[in-house]
């Protein structure tokens, strides 16, 4: 079984995010899960932050807008970040996992 961490720092910066990263990754945590909130910083950006940080746990948004952020977007980032990132996909969003 997968244990995770979901950040419920509210508009984390990079120091609140390395240092949450490191705490999951030291505590044995699979995945760490940040929020996508488009009034905050860059969700994508701390997650590239966290991967910097850390060697094993796995990262990636807990969900994105798909409104306000176009796939392409989406994707890029993903693969920018790190690829050990784990899959979340939105329910609202079933066009991105299209197969």
């Amino acid at each position: 079984m997968a244990v995770g961490v979901i950040s419920h720092l509210h508009n984390p910066n990079f120091a609140q995010v390395r240092e949450l990263a490191v705490a999951a990754e030291n505590a044995g945590a699979d995945w760490l899960g940040l929020p996508d909130a488009f009034w905050w910083r860059d969700t994508w950006l701390l997650l590239a932050e966290a991967a910097r940080v850390t060697e094993r746990i796995e990262i990636g948004p807990l969900v994105t807008n798909p409104y306000l952020r176009h796939p392409f977007h989406t994707v890029a980032a993903a693969r920018a970040s790190r690829a050990k990132m784990h899959r979340s996909a939105s329910a609202h969003w079933p066009h991105c996992c299209a197969r």
